[in-house]
């Protein structure tokens, strides 16, 4: 899951046709499935443990995760530019070659992670979450500039910790969301 990829993360396993509606459904499939309840839980779970340790306030920190995390997931969820983001990461002329079957699931997968880790997608991400997609809504957090701190010392140990997660376990991923490992 390294998050988000989350955003990036949530890009993950997208195969492309001609008009890359394919890809979009792809890391829709993909967003709803870190969406879930159960994925939500163990995300934050991975992260906690992962990146908190290594913080000045760890049980703060424990705090903000139990507490935003899920809020982060919505906000990525809800954007409208991830899947466009993600395809043209993946295949600027979003064009493939390959069938969509298990060994190209992990190979796109890989490729959108590599992709995801990457310093500039890393910084968009940040800069997505401080905004107003998270941070500067106030019903998300009182205080935008507590939420940003927050933002920036966690999120690039949880993006690296939630894709160390999906890359050990590539048949995983593409079985539970496309069925086909």
């Amino acid at each position: 899951m390294k998050f988000l990829s989350l955003v990036a993360v949530v890009a993950l396993a997208a195969t492309v046709s001609a008009d890359c509606e394919t890809c979009k459904v792809g890391v829709n499939a993909i967003l709803d499935y870190l969406g879930s309840n159960s994925e939500v839980t163990e995300e934050a779970a991975i992260v906690k443990d992962a990146c908190c340790p290594a913080l000045d306030d760890p049980e703060g920190c424990g705090t903000g995760v139990d507490t935003w995390w899920p809020a982060i997931v919505n906000a990525l969820q809800a954007s409208d530019n991830i899947a466009d983001i993600a395809c043209a990461a993946l295949d600027p002329s979003c064009i493939v070659t390959k069938a969509w079957d298990c060994d190209t699931c992990k190979a796109r997968l890989d490729d959108l992670l590599n992709v995801a880790t990457g310093d500039a997608q890393t910084a968009a991400l940040l800069a997505y979450l401080k905004g107003p997609a998270f941070c500067d809504d106030a019903s998300v957090s009182p205080d935008a500039a507590v939420c940003g701190d927050f933002v920036d010392a966690l999120a690039p140990c949880a993006i690296d910790s939630l894709v160390a997660v999906v890359q050990a376990e590539p048949d995983r991923f593409c079985n539970e969301i496309f069925q086909l490992c």
